[in-house]
């Protein structure tokens, strides 16, 4: 072999050294990623092994613990009290019937427009008829998928309904106002969303002379954990707070007041709907001519079969309140440091790497006299002439004070005595 021939012989091992080199690499690179694919999917799944513990357990079928066996043949630590699963979910139905029973509250019934006779016809008025707050936020919600809508409850205790006022609201030109709230992430707006009146057709107005018994009025707020209400104005550009009533609101029970005064409607009961305490100025007032009022909460899944009950009479509301409802809720002092304030140095590093650390804060600085223990406090000052009280009138503010509530049933009470007894405790304590 001369020269010529080994250099061309060695271009050709060099050649192919370099491809299967290549081809080697090639595939180390390949299970390099695999392997270091697979490994960060272990690690992922590590984690969310340890955070869902339970959950992996669940869904893989396996013993998240094991029981040794002690000197008992058939240890049983935990016995249910339902025989299923069904008769599990039955009783919290039932149960949730009974607290709404229990507990919505009955605010005024002027010339006992409540109850209302069995078989009367009647319109449920707003876009929260049909979308009525079954619960709040956070661990406050409700899975509606089951839940009983208002008519199917009223129906239940043979109230005939406005079928074409409630299509209306659920299906037809009113349905594509809803009420919205703020999500956990803080995306949205609180927007109330009434259907303005100009969108009622002829047609669904005048149905409502034939279901005229009585207008169903429901006033829906929504809020709590996560997503505290926005302080001023409401987000959807009207003047006031999200609660009270806005604009939309207050043209639709005026013209249902209307109603009222052609001889159209021979009621009007408002249900409020709802855990926030709504401003409640307007009940009283002449130009809604509104006869009842019922607080009803959130619901839950079969609550609104109880406040059906309630409207006919079968149940007689006892609830009281556990709140103070007033006429304009800026008056409360709580309100002055109520609102989203940001931390000076909350983008800052050193705070992004703090665990934990919240780019919000609130001041506390009215102490224990928060809700109804300031209104009854300075309530208290003003009478006995005690405090810094000022120049206060208590029903200027309050509209139902912590703790009211009316019935259908009404008390007397006469012949009422009282006898003072003078008692000496043997310590020598003044007299008593």
């Amino acid at each position: 072999m001369n020269e010529k021939e080994e250099k061309q012989n060695y271009r050709q091992q060099l050649k192919f050294w370099k491809r299967e080199k290549r081809r080697a690499l090639h595939h180390a690179k390949g299970l390099s990623v695999l392997f270091g694919v697979l490994s960060l999917i272990c690690v992922v799944l590590t984690v969310l092994s340890n955070l869902f513990d339970q959950t992996f357990y669940i869904l893989t079928k396996s013993e998240y613990y094991q029981l040794e066996k002690g000197s008992e043949e058939s240890p049983m630590y935990f016995t249910s009290d339902f025989e299923s699963d069904e008769a599990r979910r039955d009783f919290g139905r039932d149960l949730c019937e009974e607290l709404e029973a229990e507990g919505a509250v009955l605010l005024k019934n002027d010339n006992s427009a409540l109850p209302l006779e069995k078989g009367s016809a009647l319109s449920l008025f707003s876009e929260s008829s049909v979308n009525i707050v079954y619960g709040g936020t956070g661990s406050g919600s409700v899975d509606t998928a089951t839940a009983v809508n208002l008519k199917s409850a009223l129906e239940e205790v043979d109230f005939s309904v406005n079928d074409k006022l409630w299509d209306f609201y659920e299906s037809g030109d009113g349905s594509s106002y809803q009420r919205t709230t703020v999500s956990h992430n803080g995306t949205g707006s609180y927007v109330i969303n009434e259907v303005p009146w100009d969108v009622y057709t002829d047609d669904v107005i005048k149905s409502v002379s034939s279901y005229g018994d009585a207008a169903i009025v429901v006033l829906g707020r929504i809020g709590g954990e996560g997503v505290d209400l926005p302080t001023s104005t409401c987000e959807d550009g009207t003047n006031g707070n999200y609660l009270e009533l806005n604009p939309d609101e207050i043209e639709m029970m005026t013209n249902i007041k209307a109603m009222k005064d052609a001889g159209t409607v021979k009621k009007i009961i408002v249900l409020l709907s709802g855990s926030n305490a709504m401003e409640l100025d307007f009940l009283d007032d002449e130009a809604y001519g509104i006869d009842a009022c019922l607080w009803i909460g959130g619901v839950g899944e079969t609550g609104t079969k109880a406040v059906a009950q309630i409207l006919c009479g079968e149940t007689v509301p006892s609830g009281h309140l556990a709140d103070t409802f007033c006429r304009n809720n800026l008056t409360s002092p709580a309100v002055q440091n109520f609102g989203a304030y940001e931390y000076t140095n909350a983008s800052t590093k050193e705070r992004d790497a703090e665990a934990g650390c919240s780019d919000y804060y609130l001041v506390y600085a009215e102490g224990i006299y928060v809700g109804y223990r300031y209104y009854e406090t300075r309530y208290e000052d003003t009478v006995m002439g005690t405090g810094n009280s000022g120049d206060y009138q208590y029903a200027k503010d309050v509209a139902y004070p912590f703790g009211y509530g009316l019935s259908y049933t009404s008390f007397e009470q006469t012949n009422l005595t009282s006898t003072y007894l003078k008692t000496q405790i043997s310590s020598g304590s003044p007299w008593m």
